[in-house]
């Protein structure tokens, strides 16, 4: 018996819409699903090969806009409020992008496949805790500044990448800002926007929140 195309499908939209672009709400509660992850399925081999890491992100970085502008700017303190998407990736990004943080809090995965992602590469360090608290992260970052602006690819990412990125789309190649940025980064220039740095690393010295 050959297996029901029609039940992968719905394992598939199943995924996109509850993992890539996650709602908030759930049950009876939850909007609809979105048309185009309706047509997506109907095309598996679409599925396979659409950046769906792109999608994801804009889709986060959409709601986190959202949500800051629903706060006005500032979300306070004890306030819950979840902000749907695939969020894993950008909790994530801090630590490849920042050298001394992802040699504290993160170690190598064992028989890993070298074709995996490379967030599935590594894994958190066992901790007494369920996560580490921000204060601890601070604390670790100081006032390094060593922080990658843009993250090298390895040699196993290319075949990964190559089969992610439309050819014949424009919006996946570098405009001329971000291919000037990456000219000077290649010879050994550092970027840095002074007043976010140091609005960051004031940030950093912030006084942990008090524990009820």
């Amino acid at each position: 018996m050959e297996p029901s195309r029609d039940r992968l499908r719905l394992l598939v939209l199943y995924f996109l819409s509850s993992v890539i672009c996650g709602q908030a709400k759930t049950g009876k509660d939850a909007p609809s699903v979105e048309p185009f992850l309706l047509r997506a399925v109907d095309d598996l081999n679409l599925s396979k090969t659409f950046p769906w890491g792109k999608l994801s992100f804009d889709y986060m970085l959409k709601e986190i806009s959202h949500t800051m502008s629903h706060f006005e700017g500032e979300v306070k303190e004890g306030v819950i409020w979840p902000i749907p998407g695939f969020c894993i990736p950008m909790e994530l990004l801090a630590f490849e992008a920042i050298t001394k943080l992802g040699n504290k809090f993160r170690e190598t995965a064992e028989d890993v496949d070298p074709t995996c992602p490379r967030m599935c590469q590594t894994k958190f360090k066992r901790s007494e805790m369920k996560g580490f608290p921000l204060s601890k992260i601070n604390k670790e970052l100081g006032d390094t500044k060593d922080i990658e602006n843009i993250l090298s690819v390895f040699e196993e990412e290319q075949t990964l990448l190559a089969r992610i990125t439309e050819p014949g789309d424009i919006s996946d190649k570098d405009d001329l800002i971000v291919e000037s940025w990456m000219k000077r980064l290649a010879r050994g220039y550092v970027a840095r926007f002074e007043d976010i740095l140091e609005e960051d690393v004031a940030a950093r010295q912030a006084p942990p929140p008090p524990t009820k």
